[in-house]
C-alpha cells in the first residue's frame, strides 16, 4: 500500500487540479492562484499566477501552459519567459476538462455547457468548436487516434481525433461521466454514480463494473498497470486492471479530510493528490 511521503498545505482554499511537469508539481486552487512546488522539499517555487477567477483545469506541454477559469476564459502562458501569450473568451461557462493531442499538435477543451473546442497548441490559436449537447464535459482523454469524452448525460462519446467524426456513443454512468483513462486495450470510466467500469476499447462493450466509492469519482489514472481513483468521498483507492480492489487511503493514513479532487503521476513510484482540505499529498509506492 502506498505511504505518505510529504504534504503541502500552502493554498488558502481547496485545491482543484494538479499536474507534474519537468520536475515540479503545478496546482490550481479556489484561492485563484496557480502555483508551482518542489516535490522533493514540499516548498513553493517562485512561479505563481494570480487569476480573477478560480482555475478548475489546466494542462502543460512543451513549456506552455493553458488554464481554463470558472468563467470560461482561456489563458495560454509561456513558462520559459513567464508571460501570457493569448487570452480567449470563446467559452462562456466553466472549463472542466482538457486533453493534449501531442501527435496532431492540438488541445481539446470542454465546458459546463457541453461545448468542445479545439486549439492549435504550438500557435495558441482557435481551430473549431463543437456543441456536443451532452451537458457538462468533465472528462476528456486522448489515445492514439481517438478522443474519448464523458458527458453529464451519462454517455461516453468516441470521436476521430483527426476528422472529429462521432464513431460511437454509449451509456456508461447514471448522473454523468466524471473520469476517463486508457490502459492497454481497455477504456476505464468513473462516474457520479461512484462506479468504475471497464470497456473494450475496440468494440466499446462493457467488461466489468465495480461500486468503487461512496460518491462521485473525480480523478482516475493508470500507473504501473494498475488504476488509482480519487473521490468526493475523501478516499484514494487502488485497483488492478481487472478492477479488483488493492488498497484504500483515508485521512487516518495521511490522506484527505475532504473531497479529493485530482491526482497525477510523478514517476513509477510516486503520485500526488489534492483536495478541498487545501492540501497536496505526495505518495510513495517504493516499499510495496
Amino acid at each position: 500500500m502506498p505511504t505518505k511521503k510529504l504534504e503541502i498545505r500552502e493554498h488558502t482554499a481547496g485545491v482543484y487540479h494538479i499536474q507534474f511537469y519537468n520536475g515540479f508539481i503545478y496546482s490550481s486552487s479556489a484561492d485563484r492562484f496557480l502555483t508551482r512546488w518542489n516535490p522533493e522539499l514540499g516548498t513553493q517555487d517562485k512561479f505563481a499566477i494570480r487569476f480573477d477567477q478560480s482555475v478548475f483545469k489546466f494542462v502543460i506541454f512543451k513549456d506552455q501552459l493553458l488554464a481554463g477559469t470558472a468563467s470560461g476564459d482561456l489563458h495560454f502562458f509561456d513558462l520559459t519567459n513567464r508571460r501570457e501569450i493569448k487570452h480567449y473568451t470563446n467559452h462562456t461557462s466553466a472549463i472542466f476538462s482538457m486533453a493534449i493531442d501531442e501527435v496532431r499538435d492540438q488541445v481539446f477543451v470542454g465546458d459546463a455547457d457541453g461545448n468542445l473546442t479545439i486549439w492549435k497548441w504550438s500557435t495558441a490559436t482557435f481551430r473549431a468548436e463543437f456543441p456536443m449537447d451532452c451537458g457538462k464535459i468533465r472528462a476528456l482523454t486522448i489515445h492514439e487516434d481517438r478522443l474519448y469524452l464523458g458527458g453529464a448525460d451519462g454517455f461516453i462519446y468516441v470521436l476521430d481525433a483527426e476528422k472529429m467524426n462521432l464513431l460511437e456513443r454509449f451509456y456508461a454512468h447514471n448522473e454523468g461521466v466524471t473520469a476517463l483513462c486508457v490502459l492497454g486495450n481497455t477504456l476505464y470510466s468513473g462516474g457520479k454514480d461512484a462506479y468504475l467500469r471497464s470497456w473494450n476499447r475496440f468494440t466499446c462493450e462493457k467488461e466489468k463494473a465495480v461500486p468503487a466509492h461512496n460518491f462521485a469519482i473525480y480523478g482516475l489514472i493508470a500507473m504501473n498497470d494498475q488504476l488509482i481513483s480519487v473521490s468526493r468521498d475523501k478516499s484514494i483507492k487502488g485497483f488492478t486492471s481487472e478492477l479488483k480492489p488493492q488498497y484504500r487511503l483515508l485521512a487516518r493514513d495521511g490522506g484527505h479530510s475532504h473531497s479529493v479532487n485530482s491526482i497525477c503521476s510523478i514517476n513509477e513510484q510516486h503520485f500526488a493528490t489534492c483536495g478541498d482540505d487545501r492540501r497536496i499529498v505526495l505518495w510513495s509506492t517504493e516499499n510495496d
